[in-house]
């Protein structure tokens, strides 16, 4: 019992927000399995189990999670994992740990990667080969994002996403694009995406934790893939571009380190949060989801059960169709028990008259230099600041 809640207590000294790493359904033993997230180098996973597991294994959940390091205490002692590192895992003794938490903490903050293949490297290298293919194949450039989503689908489901897709925020015509990708290249590919390339081959991949865990990054890296540079063509030379970048003229993407910080900041000052009987959580320029995903996650630390409606808008049907699935897959993993809607839309919100209306609103406001402006962007500017637009 008291080994049980060291994830707890860990989490509280260390000052770090503390999440399942998988689901009840999906954790491949029995245990506590969490993740606790920082936001920058001292992020870990931590299990709290009865045997001994393999270092190859737990590698490939931290590598899924974007997580350097996976610690197990178990009745042996801590065994530490780090993923570019899982045939040399470090042993401890817990009571030395546990007698020195800080140190211990600054051990796993010094003891940095000595290798850039991240799962995000790795899905967003995924879906450029993907799009290569879907041109062989004659989809639109625009379309790549629904094929990519359509395969994690299946991936994490196995036959569920392709007898319920809209569960999993796939696009109506999901089976047609199956049909049309279906090829040895396309099976080749999904070899690939199983295992981490080069010399972690013996990582596995676990899509739900990508998923889950590192989503926002990755879908966020795959999006500025596509809107600024062309697809290569199935020998990997570089043609026109043809999928036409739609924003409102600058992307500035969010680390989900600091939407996650930016999130729970924000949800800390909603009055009585747990006992509110209904929340809106409204992003008016939303990209991939990542304030949205965040903040779903923080609800569930903070135990809200209400119900819950998340409104997201954006000028890029690509960012929609990445959000859509995202936050799907999240209230797939949890759902306040007064049930949750998502209202999801490509539209520019200053277009509108006038924002969705909302208890929360979190976001990363899209800019752009005045000079690089179009008349349209220029004249809701002054709609919105009036004399001030003249001034920088």
């Amino acid at each position: 019992m008291i080994k049980k809640r060291i994830p707890w207590s860990w989490s509280k000294q260390f000052g770090l927000a503390l999440s399942p790493m998988f689901e009840h359904a999906d954790a491949p033993m029995p245990g506590e399995h969490h993740v606790l997230l920082d936001g920058g180098y001292g992020s870990f996973g931590l299990s709290v189990i009865e045997d001994k597991v393999s270092p190859e294994e737990v590698a490939g959940w931290a590598w899924s999670s974007d997580l350097p390091h996976h610690v197990a205490i178990n009745p042996f002692g801590v065994q530490v994992v780090r993923w570019d590192a899982a045939n040399s895992p470090e042993n401890f003794d817990l009571s030395k740990v546990e007698k020195d938490l800080d140190e211990f903490y600054h051990f796993l903050c010094r003891d940095r990667l000595n290798s850039n293949r991240t799962v995000v490297q790795h899905l967003v290298s995924v879906f450029a080969r993907l799009r290569s293919l879907a041109g062989h194949m004659r989809l639109s450039d625009d379309r790549t994002v629904d094929a990519f989503v359509t395969i994690l689908a299946d991936l994490i489901s196995e036959d569920e996403a392709k007898d319920d897709p809209h569960s999993f925020g796939l696009p109506d015509d999901a089976p047609d694009l199956r049909n049309r990708l279906a090829s040895p290249t396309l099976d080749d590919l999904i070899q690939e995406i199983r295992t981490a390339p080069g010399t972690l081959s013996a990582l596995s991949l676990h899509p739900s934790l990508a998923i889950r865990h590192a989503g926002g990054q990755i879908f966020q890296e795959a999006h500025f893939d596509l809107v600024s540079t062309p697809p290569p063509d199935m020998f990997g030379y570089v043609s026109a571009a043809s999928a036409e970048a739609n924003t409102r003229g600058g992307m500035h993407f969010t680390p989900p380190a600091i939407a996650r910080s930016i999130s729970d900041q924000t949800l800390s000052h909603v009055a009585e949060l747990s006992s509110r009987r209904t929340l809106t959580i409204c992003d008016p320029a939303c990209g991939s989801g990542a304030f949205l995903h965040e903040a779903i996650r923080g609800l569930r630390r903070l135990k809200f059960q209400g119900a819950l409606k998340i409104i997201g808008n954006d000028v890029s049907a690509a960012a929609i169709a990445m959000a859509k699935f995202t936050l799907k897959l999240a209230l797939r993993d949890w759902t306040p028990a007064g049930g949750a809607s998502l209202d999801l839309h490509v539209r520019d919100s200053l277009a509108s008259q006038q924002f969705p209306p909302a208890d929360v609103v979190v976001m990363n406001p899209p800019f752009i230099s005045a000079i690089a402006q179009s008349p349209t962007q220029k004249a809701q500017l002054r709609d919105v600041v009036g004399q001030r637009a003249a001034s920088r």
